[in-house]
C-alpha cells in the first residue's frame, strides 16, 4: 500500500518537476543548477546546501516576482526553578534552568516565501537560539508547494522538501510559532523537536463554495524518509514544554550524558514512513483535522543509533466562538518501540493531550492551557515501566500587540510530572515553575 501511495505522490511531484524546470527555461534559476533533480534535494546532505543556494538564487533571478521576507526577535525575562534543561543535557521539561534564566535571547526567527510562478512557491523558515546545539540560524522548513487552479470543486497542492505536517492547532505564526502562548502544548514541543517530513505531501481539497456550502474538506497523504530516530528523545527525557525548534543541522543532547548528541533526521532502515489525515473547515469558526502517522521504521535496524517504530493518531479542532472567545483541542495516542521486538525490545505506549481557552480584549490577549501527558513502558528486558513517565501542565498567557511590529508577552508555567530515571540525578517527583516576559520585534518586507 506504501509503495502505491509513492506511486500517486510520485506522479504529481513530476507536473511539480515540469514546471519549475518550466521556470528554469525562462531563466529563473541560475545556469548552474539548472540540471539538479528536485527529488534529489534531500538525499545526501551536500545537496543540502544547493538546496538553500536555489531558493536564494530564485529571489535574486526572479526578483520582479512577489517575495515576503518576515524576521522576528524575541528577547526575553526569564525566572524558573527548574532542574537543569534538557537543552543543556539534563531532566528538567522547560528550555530554560536555573543556572540559564535572568535575560536571555528567546529566539530570532526568519521566514521568506517566494512566488516562482502563479501556482508555484518555495517557502523557507530558519531558527537560532543561541545555545550552542546548532548553527547560529538553522533551517527548520524548506519546500517547494504547488497549488495548480482547481478544476471543478477538487483543488489538489503538493509540497516536497522539509516541512511539519499540518498537526499542530495552535502553531500558527511566522516560522511555525505559536501564537497564545510563548510555549506550545507537549505535544507540539514533541513535535517541533523530534517530527519533521522529509518528503512529500498531496492534498486533496473539495471546496464547498462550489455546492453553496461555506467551508471545505480535504484528504492529505504524506510520504518520507529521514525520521527514523523519531521517538528516541521523548522517551529519553519524557514529554517537555518547550518552544524550540530542532533545526535541519541542530541536535539535542541525551539526558544525563551532554558529550553524546542526538541528530534526528537521518535515514537508517531505508522503508518511506506515511501519514494519513482528513481536514474539516466549516465556515471560518470551526476547523478539524485527524491523521494516522506511521514512520514504518525497523526498530532493529542500526546505523550508530536504533531505529523506531513510531505510530501514533492525532486529533484537532480549533472553534472561533465568536470574534473574541477561541477554543483550541488536541489529543495524541500512540506507541514506540525500539530494538529486536522477539527479544531485548523496549516498547511504551504515549499519549498527551490539551485543552486551550483564548480571549481577545480590544489589543490583548489572554489564554488559559491545561496540558496531561504519560509514558508506558510496557515492555523491556528488566527495565519493564522503569522509563514511564507522568505529569500535566498549567500555562497562563498575556499578550498585547503594540503597533504592527512590536509585541509583549508574559508566561507563566507549572509542571508536575514524575519521572523515574531523574531519580539519579534529581528527584523522581518534580514540580517546575517557570515565568517568561517577552518582548518581540516583528519586521516584514
Amino acid at each position: 500500500m506504501i509503495y502505491f501511495c509513492y506511486g500517486v505522490v510520485s506522479s504529481v511531484l513530476k507536473s511539480l518537476c515540469i514546471e519549475i524546470y518550466t521556470a528554469v527555461l525562462r531563466g529563473v534559476l541560475p545556469s548552474h543548477n539548472k540540471n539538479i533533480p528536485i527529488n534529489q534535494c534531500f538525499l545526501k546532505a551536500p545537496v543540502r546546501n544547493t538546496w538553500i543556494l536555489l531558493l536564494l538564487g530564485c529571489g535574486v533571478a526572479y526578483g520582479g516576482e512577489p517575495l515576503d521576507v518576515r524576521a522576528i526577535v524575541d528577547v526575553r525575562i526569564v525566572n524558573t526553578d527548574s532542574e537543569q534543561s534538557f537543552v543543556n543535557g539534563g531532566f528538567g521539561r522547560t528550555r530554560f534552568d536555573t543556572d540559564h534564566d535572568g535575560l536571555r535571547l528567546g529566539a530570532v526567527y526568519g521566514t521568506a516565501r517566494y512566488r516562482v510562478s502563479d501556482t508555484v512557491t518555495l517557502n523557507g523558515d530558519v531558527a537560532g537560539y543561541a545555545d550552542g546545539n546548532s548553527s547560529a540560524l538553522d533551517v527548520t522548513q524548506l519546500f517547494a508547494q504547488w497549488r495548480p487552479f482547481p478544476v471543478g470543486p477538487i483543488r489538489f497542492s503538493s509540497k516536497i522538501g522539509m516541512f511539519y505536517p499540518e498537526f499542530s492547532m495552535e502553531n500558527r505564526g511566522p516560522a511555525w510559532t505559536p501564537v497564545y502562548s510563548v510555549t506550545p502544548a507537549a505535544i507540539n514541543s514533541w513535535y517541533g523537536e523530534e517530527l519533521r517530513t522529509l518528503g512529500t505531501e498531496l492534498t486533496a481539497r473539495w471546496l464547498g463554495a462550489s455546492a453553496g456550502y461555506q467551508g471545505d474538506v480535504a484528504l492529505v497523504l504524506g510520504a518520507y524518509g529521514w525520521n527514523d530516530p523519531l521517538g528516541l528523545t521523548l522517551t529519553s527525557h519524557g514529554w517537555n514544554l518547550h518552544d524550540r525548534q530542532t533545526g535541519l543541522t541542530g541536535h539535542l543532547i541525551t539526558p544525563g550524558n551532554r558529550w553524546e548528541h542526538i541528530h534526528e533526521f537521518r535515514e537508517i532502515d531505508g522503508r518511506p514512513g506515511f501519514y494519513a489525515g482528513v481536514q474539516w473547515r466549516h465556515g471560518d469558526h470551526l476547523e478539524v483535522r485527524a491523521y494516522r502517522y506511521d514512520n514504518r521504521g525497523d526498530p532493529a535496524a542500526f546505523k550508530d543509533v536504533y531505529g523506531w517504530l513510531t505510530r501514533f493518531d492525532t486529533i484537532g479542532a480549533r472553534l472561533e466562538v465568536d470574534e473574541n472567545w477561541t477554543v483550541i483541542g488536541q489529543w495524541l495516542q500512540g506507541d514506540t518501540f525500539l530494538g529486536p521486538r522477539d527479544s531485548w525490545g523496549i516498547a511504551w505506549d504515549m499519549k498527551s493531550w490539551f485543552l486551550l481557552l483564548s480571549r481577545q480584549v480590544n489589543t490583548w490577549r489572554f489564554s488559559l492551557r491545561h496540558d496531561d501527558f504519560n509514558l508506558n513502558q510496557y515492555k523491556g528486558a528488566g527495565f519493564v515501566h522503569f522509563y514511564d513517565d507522568d505529569g500535566g501542565a498549567w500555562t497562563v498567557a498575556a499578550s498585547k500587540d503594540v503597533g504592527t511590529q512590536w509585541q509583549f508577552m508574559a508566561e507563566w508555567l507549572s509542571i508536575n510530572s514524575r519521572f523515574l530515571p531523574r531519580a539519579s540525578y534529581t528527584k523522581t517527583q518534580l514540580a517546575e515553575q517557570q515565568l517568561q516576559l517577552s518582548l518581540r520585534y516583528k519586521w516584514h518586507y
